[in-house]
């Protein structure tokens, strides 16, 4: 992949990071609910069918046309990406094809891992969910760069990571790298000063406003509940788990992405190969928006597998509504 590819990608990155910033983001979208007067429908009551006699459900025509994914669909769904992205990301990075077996079964095992990452956030065991998250992007990245696939563990919280050299890590470079990504630094900077309020949750590190906000979209007035911007992630009253578990899932699906991002480091991009033991490091993760950027100009976003994934393992009243494969 030529140095002009990867730029033009960072640049599509930065864009769509600020885009996100916007009060009218429409990235906002499929974490609202429509509002009439001063009634609202949280989004956890909402069901399929009809509306109880008497009852109107003022939601945006949109939101219900989100469908549950069955499990097995899901799980196929996450070893075939991810192991298409893995093989992607480790030819694009110079790799032979003759390992590209390699490249398909380290993805596999780790688009597995993924899937059962956002099972357990869905389940509201976030502790361990991002733990095997975690575990999982470490293993899709050594392999896509050739190296034995325990060779670096990545570990982190909300928008810093830390990248640690194991005993099977070749001396090839330094043995802990501390990594930022940009775009969730500057929102972990800027919420507080706004009156977001940081916490722990479903979806690893949120940030809960005050006040209920409500925006207007193409006439119509919408609740935003929740909204995941990197590896950020900002909530508005009412509070719900099933909000932060949502919300949860779209940054492990980030993860995902981002662990399949072609020289996706500031370090690898200008080819830094410090000796040095400790370095700091800037995550690129520029393949996020471009796939995106791609998806939803071509499918409604409800009906976009990653929004159906994430509606599906949330589930409604504190349980996940996905059957076990």
């Amino acid at each position: 992949m030529s140095l002009r590819a990867v730029l033009a990608g960072v640049a599509v990155w930065l864009a769509a990071g600020v885009h996100a910033q916007t009060p009218d983001s429409t990235a906002s979208r499929p974490d609202s609910v429509r509002v009439t007067g001063s009634r609202t429908v949280p989004l956890d009551s909402l069901r399929s069918g009809p509306a109880p006699a008497g009852r109107t459900v003022p939601i945006a025509a949109p939101l219900d046309r989100r469908e549950p994914l069955p499990a097995r669909s899901m799980l196929v769904g996450n070893v075939v990406a991810q192991a298409a992205l893995t093989a992607g990301r480790g030819l694009a990075e110079g790799g032979r094809v003759g390992q590209t077996p390699a490249f398909v079964l380290g993805g596999a095992v780790a688009g597995a891992g993924f899937y059962g990452a956002k099972r357990l956030v869905g389940e509201r065991r976030p502790v361990l969910g991002f733990a095997l998250a975690y575990a999982s992007a470490s293993l899709a990245e050594n392999v896509a760069e050739g190296r034995h696939a325990l060779s670096h563990v990545r570990v982190g919280l909300g928008p810093l990571d830390v990248r640690v050299a194991t005993p099977f890590a070749r001396d090839d470079g330094p043995g802990v790298r501390l990594e930022a990504e940009p775009i969730s630094v500057v929102a972990a900077v800027v919420l507080p000063l706004q009156g977001f309020r940081v916490r722990g949750c479903a979806a690893g590190l949120c940030y809960r406003g005050e006040d209920a906000v409500r925006i207007t979209r193409a006439g119509r007035r919408y609740r935003r509940l929740g909204r995941t911007v990197g590896r950020v992630v900002r909530v508005w009253p009412p509070f719900t788990a099933r909000t932060e578990a949502h919300e949860g899932v779209h940054v492990i699906q980030g993860m995902q992405l981002a662990a399949a991002t072609p020289r996706g480091t500031l370090r690898a991009l200008v080819g830094d190969r410090t000796e040095a033991a400790v370095a700091l490091d800037v995550r690129t993760d520029w393949l996020t928006p471009v796939i995106g950027g791609l998806v939803f100009s071509l499918v409604e976003y409800e009906r976009v597998w990653t929004e159906r994934e994430a509606f599906t393992l949330a589930g409604q009243d504190g349980a996940p509504i996905a059957p076990r494969p």
